[in-house]
């Protein structure tokens, strides 16, 4: 079982998982299927998670920020908002408010690379109102 499926993890691939994905029938069951299952779940909410970015400060002014806020870094700018969004469902919220992406550029001997960081509060949003 390779990293790239469970890519939005905030924590390295738990222990279990990197044996080399193959596993017996009885011990994928007990110890790898709940795990694997309980990542799903939240990747689904995940994708149901509001996001608003510091622009929309007019959209978001009355949201109830919560103390938790989240730092994340990646090579991809679009990986950015999905990671805050998997961190927030992970942690019982519906929302992430007051998002901020920014690139820093960096080298890599003759290459350019560009790093990206983002920060985002959660929030709990009522979807019924949200969406009138």
């Amino acid at each position: 079982m390779g990293d790239e499926r469970l890519t939005y993890l905030d924590d390295k691939v738990p222990q279990l998982l990197e044996g080399g994905g193959v596993f017996c029938n009885s011990c994928f069951e007990s110890d790898i299927a709940p795990t694997l299952n309980e990542y799903d779940e939240v990747m689904e909410r995940a994708k149901q998670v509001f996001v608003f970015f510091e622009k929309q400060s007019k959209e978001t002014r009355l949201i109830r920020r919560s103390e938790k806020k989240f730092n994340v870094g990646g090579d991809d700018q679009t990986d950015i908002v999905m990671k805050l969004a998997f961190l927030a469902a992970k942690s019982g919220f519906n929302a992430v408010v007051d998002i901020a992406v920014k690139g820093e550029k960096r080298r890599d001997g003759s290459y350019k690379l560009m790093t990206w960081t983002g920060t985002g509060t959660a929030a709990h949003v009522d979807a019924a109102r949200h969406n009138r």
